[in-house]
C-alpha cells in the first residue's frame, strides 16, 4: 500500500501493459502465435537497457517488425533490424545476435505449436518456472537463442503469466531488503520469495513486480535504483542495506585474492551491511586493514547466466565476454577472466580440479564454449608457460 501510494502520486508515467495482459488472460484470452511472437521479441528487447524508450516507441516498433507476422520477419535480414532498431536508440548490447536468431526461434515455436497445437497450450501445460527453464536451458530441446532465465520469465509474462521477471532492479531491492541472500542463486529465489508474498498478500505476483520495479527503474520511480535516493524512499524502515559511503575504502583485492591490479569497488547491492560497518571500523583503528569483496560463487553464478544465452561450440571473446559481464554486473572487467574456466588453461592461484570449466583456448583472446560437462582428456597448460596433464 505504501508503495502504491508513492507511485500513484509520484511517478507519472507508469507502464500497464503486463497488468492489463494477465488480466486479459485470466479473462479467457487466448493468444496467437503472432501475440507469442511480439512477446518474445519485446522481451528480447527489454534485455540489460532502459525500458522507457522502449514503452514510448511501441508503436514505432510494432511497425519495423511488420506486426509480428511471422512470414514477413523470416523474409527480412536481419541487418534491416538492427539498423531500425539502433537509429532510434532502442537497441542493447546483444542486439546483434537477438536479431541474427529471430529466423532460428521463430522455427522453435513453430515446432513446439505443431507439438501442442498452441503456443498456449504449452506455456499452460507446466508450471511457469518449468517452461521458462524449457525456453531458456542449454539442455532443451525448446532452447530459445539468446533466451535466459529473466528473458524467457519476461516472455511469458507479456502473453498474460503471472510471474515476476527477476531482473536486476528485484534483486537489488530484495538484497537490500534482506528479502534475499547475498550467495544465493537470484532467480529462484526472487520467484520463492515473490510466490510468498503473493500467498501472504493476496496480490497477483505481476502486480508486486509492477509495484517493486516502477519504485526502483530509472526513469520511473528512481528510488531503489543503482545510484539509491535513500533520503527519498518510504520503506527504508524496513532496509537492511542502506546506502554506505565507502569512497574511502582502498580498493586492493581482486576476487581471487591474488592480483590487486584486477580489484574495483562492486556496487552497494553486492556488499554485506554488517560486513562493511565492520571492515570501516577496522580502516579507522588501522589504516593498513583491507577490505575482501570477493564472492567468487557470485561471479560463478552470472557467467552461467551468460553463458545460458550461448550454444555449444560459440565463438567468444575475452573483449566481448569481460565487457557484457561487467557492464551487465557492474564488477571491474578483471573480474572475469575466461582462461580461470578452461578445461586446457589454467592459471596461478586457481585450484584446477574445484574450478568450473566452460571453455576451451584456442589463442590468444579466443575460447570455444563447450559447455560444463564437456570430457576433455588433453594437456592443460599452467599460466601459461607449463604443460602437465592433470
Amino acid at each position: 500500500d505504501i508503495l502504491n501510494e508513492y507511485i500513484t502520486n509520484m511517478v507519472k508515467d507508469t507502464d500497464k501493459t503486463i497488468l492489463q495482459t494477465v488480466e486479459s488472460r485470466k479473462n479467457g484470452k487466448s493468444f496467437t502465435f503472432t501475440e507469442h511472437l511480439k512477446g518474445l521479441i519485446f522481451s528480447l528487447l527489454s534485455n540489460q537497457r532502459d525500458w522507457s524508450a522502449i514503452h514510448k516507441n511501441r508503436t514505432y516498433i510494432e511497425k519495423v517488425f511488420f506486426y509480428f507476422d511471422k512470414n514477413l520477419i523470416k523474409k527480412q535480414d536481419s541487418q534491416y533490424f538492427i539498423k531500425e532498431l539502433t537509429s532510434h536508440s532502442l537497441g542493447n548490447r546483444a542486439i546483434n545476435e537477438q536479431m541474427k536468431s529471430l529466423n532460428y526461434n521463430i522455427a522453435v515455436l513453430e515446432r513446439i505449436e505443431k507439438e501442442y497445437n498452441s503456443l498456449d497450450n504449452f506455456i499452460t501445460r507446466y508450471n511457469p518456472q518449468k517452461v521458462a527453464e524449457l525456453i531458456s536451458s542449454q539442455k532443451s530441446q525448446y532452447k530459445l537463442k539468446q533466451i535466459g532465465l529473466p528473458l524467457a520469465l519476461e516472455y511469458l509474462r507479456n502473453v498474460g503469466i503471472d510471474m515476476v521477471k527477476p531482473d536486476v532492479h528485484i534483486v537489488r531491492i530484495f538484497k537490500r531488503l534482506g528479502l534475499i541472500e547475498e550467495n544465493c542463486s537470484e532467480g529462484k529465489s526472487v520467484l520463492k520469495v515473490i510466490e510468498k508474498l503473493s500467498l501472504e498478500s493476496g496480490y497477483s505476483k505481476v502486480y508486486i513486480d509492477f509495484l517493486l520495479w516502477h519504485y526502483c527503474a530509472e526513469g520511473y520511480g528512481n528510488i531503489c535504483c543503482e545510484n539509491s535516493n535513500c533520503h527519498k524512499c518510504v520503506i527504508k524502515e524496513f532496509c537492511v542495506n542502506p546506502s554506505i559511503s565507502i569512497n574511502s575504502i582502498q580498493k586492493n583485492v581482486c576476487h581471487t585474492h591474488r592480483n590487486s591490479t584486477y580489484c574495483s569497488f562492486l556496487k552497494p547491492a553486492y556488499y554485506n551491511t554488517s560486513f562493511i560497518h565492520k571492515e570501516v571500523n577496522n580502516i579507522r583503528e588501522n589504516s593498513k586493514e583491507t577490505i575482501t569483496l570477493v564472492d567468487n560463487n557470485k561471479i560463478v553464478q552470472e557467467i552461467e547466466e551468460y553463458l545460458s544465452t550461448k550454444k555449444i561450440n560459440d565463438i567468444i571473446t575475452t573483449k566481448e565476454f569481460k565487457e557484457y559481464l561487467s557492464k551487465t554486473y557492474h564488477r571491474s572487467d578483471g573480474s572475469y577472466i575466461p582462461s580461470d574456466y578452461c578445461y586446457n588453461r589454467t592459471n596461478e592461484g586457481i585450484d584446477y580440479s574445484k574450478q568450473p570449466h566452460y571453455f576451451l583456448y584456442l589463442k590468444r583472446g579466443i575460447y570455444k564454449y563447450v559447455g560444463k560437462n564437456y570430457n576433455f582428456t588433453g594437456i592443460v597448460e599452467q599460466n601459461p608457460r607449463n604443460k602437465k596433464l592433470i
